[in-house]
């Protein structure tokens, strides 16, 4: 299996977009401005629905940041290391696991599942070692040019949201 060090750079810099194509609240017609070339607007004020077709599809096209998402496909094994305690010198508390990765709805997002083992205080305030599971989905949205990402495991409630702008 592949040695996976940057599951965690990726999926804690990434969040799942939110909707991109909102309507505009109405304007009063003596504030509208002229329509643009590139939007032109129906006799009712309201958007060309066949130039909309158009822009939501070439905005729905897969590109290089799907296909950098998908060419992490796989099964990995990870190492993380994480500095908890207080005193600077103390040495790191390391997690140890699989993530298994696998591109979806056809090539836009990938979903990750990921299991291992950390250590967490126990009810008596000792450490114990404990299984640790979460699942994550990541994509690329177009509009914003930035990469999303959405994750969850069984020792948190809340869905966690990421986001990242893209590096050109």
């Amino acid at each position: 299996m592949k040695i996976f060090s940057s599951l965690i750079t990726i999926l804690f810099a990434t969040v799942l977009a939110t909707p991109s194509f909102a309507q505009s609240p109405a304007t009063s017609p003596a504030t509208v401005s002229a329509p643009s070339a590139a939007q032109p607007v129906t006799a009712t004020g309201q958007p060309n629905p066949q130039e909309m077709m158009k822009q939501m599809i070439e905005m729905s096209k897969l590109n290089e940041n799907h296909k950098l998402l998908s060419s992490l496909d796989g099964n990995w094994n990870y190492t993380i290391k994480m500095w908890m305690n207080p005193d600077p010198n103390a040495p790191p508390q390391e997690s140890k696991g699989t993530a298994t990765r696998k591109t979806v709805m056809g090539g836009r997002y990938v979903m990750m599942d990921v299991t291992g083992k950390m250590q967490m205080p126990g009810e008596d305030g000792k450490m114990k070692d404990i299984t640790f599971k979460g699942m994550g989905m990541e994509g690329y949205d177009n509009v914003k040019k930035k990469f999303v990402a959405s994750w969850i495991d069984k020792r948190h409630s809340p869905t966690t949201w990421k986001w990242s702008p893209c590096r050109e």
